[in-house]
């Protein structure tokens, strides 16, 4: 069975890398099941020797009944059920997890523009899955170029009960496995692969949605065009305590930090990191 840590995916207790790609060193596939309403749910499923991480195609986009009519919900979620009783089992070992969503953020505006509702409607078909199962979403996020915008749009404490993986977008992140454009250590989607899997030992401290104001948004701008062209991780400071392990490293915004995130980064200095305001950059760069 497969699990995750903060830096890596476990599989017999050694790291594991997802490589998704047409090329030869690829050694995960995604395979696409449609769970749509027209769906008789009879798969037929082609063997494979990869991991697999199954994608459950619910067709979102054209959903004919709004979200909180019932039947449609519970046929959607039979979807679920008759996946964990006729796929699954079968496919258990191979299994890297399931994904509830492949596509656009596009799909945001099927439920209000809100990403809350969306990755609440998501958790109730946590039910019908195995506990073990880890759930994933895959999103091409092209249309989120700015990259404080995607940090806003996809907070930790939003999809934190999903492992995320992301196409084309604007960051070199640690919380997701990425396209070849990026550089990445918890895995690869895409072609041209490299395989360097090194853990970024600097984070940007990404600050709480009640402590940012326009100016915090322009610091977060200078922040991320400093580190455009260097490897480092994003920590959310909700999810501070636990996510900075291995950074020595933290750029923080002091106009952008809660009464808690001051006194987390008063314990990171004093078990000997290293704290850099985002004023300073320019001179910690040298």
């Amino acid at each position: 069975m497969f699990s995750k840590t903060l830096l890596s995916f476990i599989k017999n207790d050694k790291p594991f890398y997802p490589i998704i790609s047409d090329t030869q060193e690829s050694n995960t596939t995604i395979i696409n099941l449609d769970c749509s309403m027209g769906s008789n749910l009879d798969w037929k499923v082609e063997e494979t020797d990869k991991v697999i991480l199954w994608n459950l195609d619910f067709d979102f986009q054209n959903l004919k009944f709004p979200l909180e009519h019932k039947l449609q919900f519970e046929s959607l979620k039979l979807a679920v059920e008759t996946f964990t009783k006729t796929i699954y089992p079968k496919y258990k070992e191979q299994t890297l997890g399931v994904s509830f969503y492949q596509g656009s953020v596009d799909v945001f505006s099927q439920f209000e523009n809100n990403p809350d509702i969306f990755v609440d409607y998501l958790r109730l078909f946590f039910s019908s899955l195995e506990d073990q199962v880890m759930p994933f979403l895959v999103f091409d996020a092209e249309e989120l170029s700015d990259p404080v915008k995607f940090c806003r749009t996809f907070r930790k404490e939003r999809f934190e009960y999903f492992s995320l993986v992301f196409k084309n977008h604007p960051l070199k992140t640690l919380f997701t496995f990425t396209d070849q454009h990026q550089v990445s250590s918890i895995g690869y989607i895409g072609s041209n692969i490299s395989k360097t899997y090194s853990t970024p030992a600097l984070g940007l401290v990404f600050p709480p949605e009640n402590k940012i104001d326009d100016t915090v948004v322009h610091s977060l701008q200078q922040a991320f065009d400093y580190l455009s062209d260097k490897p480092f991780r994003l920590v959310y400071e909700t999810h501070l305590i636990e996510e900075i392990d291995c950074l020595d490293t933290l750029i923080t915004l002091e106009n952008g930090l809660s009464v808690m995130g001051k006194r987390q980064i008063q314990g990171f200095l004093a078990a000997g990191g290293q704290v850099i305001d985002s004023k300073e950059l320019k001179v910690f760069s040298g």
